[in-house]
């Protein structure tokens, strides 16, 4: 279930942060998605807000992600996921547990910590192709490379007009589809150096189980 967390909170940031091309699948595909990604790593700091909706459940719950520079703060219901440029900190209340991580990790593969090991996972995993048009949003279709993964295929919809991303849908090969819509983009907000930094005490003091790296 943890291991589940942590790979959809990733999937919620590759919407935000697409991967770079990697000159394998559509041309035009790889194309759109890289100007995507060049619409919002322009940015040097911003504000995302977002719906999703979880496989089984009918009713969407709300999400919101602040980045700076290479730092970001996802926080959604069930995890509190920060990542301060060296470590990664899930904080699950409903568990009240708090796994951290050292970035340094992904040299093993492991890690989807940083935003650039989540892009270099993603690239690495998935081919990208061209799905479906709808009015000005094109989908692209991501299907992973190791035919034994749990996702069956991602879709990301980009809007071709303004190069922003609309919406993303991850099916797995059992457990249904998790959808997640964009509600928003502040490009204004100025972020604070607090958001990113994880208090220990703080958590501790709430009687939060630590897990060291």
């Amino acid at each position: 279930m943890k291991k589940t967390m942590v790979f959809f909170a990733a999937a919620v940031l590759l919407v935000f942060l697409p991967l770079p091309v990697t000159g394998q699948g559509s041309v035009d595909g790889e194309k759109l998605l890289s100007e995507a990604a060049a619409a919002i790593k322009k940015e040097k700091s911003y504000k995302a807000t977002f719906t999703y909706l979880m496989p089984g459940e009918a009713v969407s719950r709300n999400g919101v992600l602040y980045v700076s520079g290479d730092k970001y703060r996802l926080t959604m219901d069930f995890l509190d996921r920060i990542y301060d440029g060296r470590r990664t900190y899930n904080i699950m209340p409903d568990e009240k547990e708090v796994g951290i991580e050292e970035s340094s990790s992904a040299t093993a593969g492991n890690s989807l910590g940083s935003i650039s090991d989540i892009l270099n996972t993603f690239a690495r995993d998935f081919a990208v192709l061209s799905g479906e048009r709808k009015g000005t949003v094109q989908y692209l279709r991501l299907t992973p490379k190791n035919t034994r993964s749990a996702t069956e295929y991602v879709l990301v919809g980009i809007d071709t007009a303004t190069k922003m991303l609309v919406d993303v849908t991850e099916k797995s090969r059992s457990a249904g589809s998790t959808y997640l819509k964009v509600t928003g983009i502040d490009r204004e907000y100025k972020t604070e150096a607090a958001m990113f930094s994880f208090d220990r005490g703080k958590y501790k003091k709430e009687g939060y189980y630590i897990a060291e790296p």
